[in-house]
């Protein structure tokens, strides 16, 4: 092209962008098709709301931008963080802070722990936290809402279980607020309720309760505590597991438990007293006769002995007593035989040597003789060869008596009765 040309060229343009001026200042409006404007039309258009046209001259939008555009010109995209008409909406919670989008505003890549939804701008309904709030919170005290971003319970764990989360039960063994309570003695070792602390099974020997933490009562032992100790000594308390008295027994009783009475013939301390002469077997504890005596024995518990004159004495007297009854009989017998054969009274006592108790001899020694020893001695003289000898009254009135030998000489007025019950 010749200079002259371009020169032409150049001045052409010049002069039509003059002319456009000129009339954008003078009202004349620059026939741009929508969507573009400027000089020649060759910008376009910003994003202006609804796709309202620009400024043919200046591009300016008549309104508002489009979501996510900013500016007069609504050209430029909103900062990152922010999005929507006039970019004046902040982004919710974006999964690793990711920039939403800029018109609608939601998280490219999701929403971070604790949030909801596409825009991520909702939390975790309670009792749910974490990624995308798909997990289930803890067993948090007194149902309060864990965290929910991290799940954490505000106020710690309901009874029965342990860890931030509160999600895991306390060990076997415990139970409780944090877990921090031991079980009881349950029985078999099974593990208690890890809320409440009850044994499943009932307590284990010894032990009492629900939460099988209390022993037995004293004088209580064994599985629920329904057996009764012993006989221990002094009331002392048996062990409540096995129910074995720590020391001794009490009197009459013995073995480990104390509950096995003294074998017959045995009392007292360890039973190692031997029971006395009984008629029967003694009482375990106080060794006490109930049943009375051996013979030649006496007192509660039969031990002392009775000394020799006591045994014989009455043995004694009952002899004499028998043979004093037979002598009178005997007598009786002869003297009714006699009675019978003698023709008088006078000569029915000649032949019966008897001793005679005379109220005027009263210094009489009324000791029995026999033919071994002397005779008996009246104030007067010696009777010679007398014995005594009870014989019926000649009356026959009943009476018996004591007479010394008679001589036929000798009145019987003498003769003094005597009533049986009156001899010895």
């Amino acid at each position: 092209m010749e200079p002259m040309a371009l020169i032409v060229k150049t001045d052409v343009i010049v002069w039509k962008d003059l002319v456009t001026r000129y009339m954008v200042s003078v009202g004349q409006d620059v026939k741009c098709d929508n969507g573009s404007y400027g000089l020649r039309c060759q910008n376009k258009c910003g994003n202006c709301q609804n796709k309202v046209a620009c400024n043919k001259v200046s591009g300016v939008c008549p309104g508002e931008c489009e979501p996510g555009y900013k500016g007069t010109m609504c050209t430029d995209e909103c900062d990152n963080g922010w999005y929507g008409q006039g970019c004046l909406t902040g982004c919710g919670h974006c999964l690793n802070n990711a920039a939403c989008n800029k018109t609608s505003g939601m998280c490219p890549t999701g929403c971070t722990t604790g949030y909801k939804e596409s825009l991520c701008i909702d939390e975790c309904d309670n009792g749910w936290y974490g990624q995308g709030c798909l997990t289930g919170c803890g067993h948090c005290l007194n149902n309060a809402a864990c965290n929910k971003t991290s799940g954490v319970c505000p106020t710690g764990c309901a009874t029965g279980y342990k860890g931030s989360l509160c999600i895991d039960e306390c060990d076997n063994g415990w139970y409780g607020q944090v877990c921090l309570t031991g079980c009881g003695h349950c029985l078999n070792n099974a593990a208690c309720n890890k809320t409440s602390g009850v044994c499943p099974t009932g307590c284990t020997t010894g032990y009492k309760g629900s939460l099988c933490i209390d022993e037995c009562e004293n004088e209580r032992y064994g599985l629920a505590c329904e057996k009764t100790c012993g006989h221990c000594k002094n009331k002392v308390p048996c062990n409540k597991l096995s129910g074995v008295c720590p020391g001794e027994c009490e009197p009459g009783y013995n073995g480990t438990m104390c509950i096995e009475a003294c074998d017959d013939g045995f009392f007292g301390d360890n039973c190692s007293a031997a029971c006395g002469k009984c008629s029967g077997a003694c009482h375990h504890i106080d060794g006490i006769c109930s049943q009375g005596c051996e013979k030649g024995f006496e007192g509660d518990l039969c031990m002392t002995q009775l000394i020799q004159s006591e045994l014989i004495g009455p043995a004694v007297g009952g002899s004499v007593g028998v043979v004093v009854v037979i002598a009178i009989v005997i007598v009786s017998i002869i003297a009714i035989r006699r009675r019978r054969s003698t023709p008088t009274k006078k000569n029915q006592f000649d032949d019966i040597p008897v001793a005679i108790q005379n109220i005027k001899d009263s210094k009489i020694d009324q000791t029995p003789t026999t033919s071994e020893t002397k005779p008996l001695k009246g104030p007067n003289r010696a009777i010679p060869n007398a014995v005594y000898a009870n014989t019926a009254s000649p009356e026959e009135d009943g009476l018996y008596y004591n007479s010394e030998p008679l001589h036929r000489e000798r009145k019987r007025t003498e003769i003094s009765l005597i009533g049986v019950e009156k001899l010895r």
